[in-house]
């Protein structure tokens, strides 16, 4: 019984076991780790958000005042009341029951580590699902889209690199299936 090899394992040159990951499952990692790594850069400044003034009552204050202006239009206030953004942000407040303020300051945590998913699939695509990981971490913590998007900063920022990266992804996934056999693809390894 000692013997029995899994379907999930082959032996290297040395005869010891190596695991044999599913592609699928590989990817699957890929995102969960790629979506980790980019919430875990904005918890960084967790720690001193936790200053007694910087918060009004149960809510944490708002990093800048156009998280007011959107949070406002949320609760049908103001220019951007009819906004899809705050419609976003009214939805999630109805679904969790969290107040306001604390749906903008928790905002960037809760959307931008989605960022891992276009990534994630374009390089599951290309059969370099590793380098999914490096590309959403790199894209999400890019010195401009990670100062927009800390904690407190409930604006449209958040997905201002969303949409332009799922699209470039989409489209380069597209150009990856159209094109001629091992162009742009990583060859498997031959067993």
């Amino acid at each position: 019984m000692g013997n029995v090899k899994s379907a999930d394992s082959r032996e290297n040159a040395s005869g010891k076991a190596i695991l044999n990951i599913n592609e699928n499952f590989e990817a699957l990692f890929a995102f969960v780790l790629a979506f980790g790594l980019s919430a875990a850069l904005r918890f960084i400044e967790y720690g001193f958000w936790q200053a007694e003034h910087l918060s009004l009552g149960a809510e944490p204050l708002m990093a800048t005042h156009d998280a007011y202006a959107w949070l406002a239009g949320a609760k049908g206030v103001g220019v951007y009341a009819g906004a899809p953004f705050t419609a976003m942000i009214r939805w999630i407040h109805q679904i969790t029951g969290m107040e306001l303020g604390t749906v903008g300051f928790w905002l960037p945590v809760m959307t931008v580590p989605w960022l891992a998913f276009p990534a994630c699939l374009l390089a599951r695509v290309m059969r370099m699902t590793e380098a999914g990981v490096i590309f959403a971490v790199m894209s999400g913590s890019s010195i401009g889209f990670l100062v927009r998007t800390r904690l407190g900063f409930c604006d449209t920022d958040l997905v201002a690199l969303f949409f332009p990266l799922a699209f470039a992804c989409a489209l380069a996934a597209w150009l990856v299936t159209q094109t001629r056999p091992g162009w742009g693809r990583a060859t498997p390894p031959h067993e």
